[in-house]
């Protein structure tokens, strides 16, 4: 499995301070998968379970995309390609993890 360079609570910590969300009453849920080549680069990515509004899950994904670094993934010592999920919940406008 790959590694996220600079780990999931920092990025989560990231996303909080650069974007805004809009607050509701109701918890709200996204899960992505990312494409992780051999070389430790996104490849491919998209929402898979989204309570969010588009855009709002779209600003996250991309986000991802753009500041996220991977250590390659390997299998038998070969670096290989795999996927790699986020699962995030909003909670009050801001983003929070439950699990990574």
């Amino acid at each position: 499995m790959p590694k996220l360079i600079g780990g999931y609570e920092k990025l989560v910590k990231k996303i909080n301070q650069d974007l805004k969300f809009t607050r509701g009453k109701k918890t709200k849920y996204l899960t992505c998968k990312i494409a992780i080549n051999c070389e430790g680069k996104i490849y491919d990515s998209r929402i898979t379970m989204n309570s969010l509004n588009r855009e709002e899950a779209n600003e996250i994904l991309d986000y991802i995309i753009q500041y996220c670094e991977f250590s390659p993934g390997q299998h038998k010592l070969e670096s290989v390609d795999c996927f790699y999920y986020f699962y995030f919940f909003i909670e009050n406008g801001k983003v929070k993890t439950y699990k990574s």
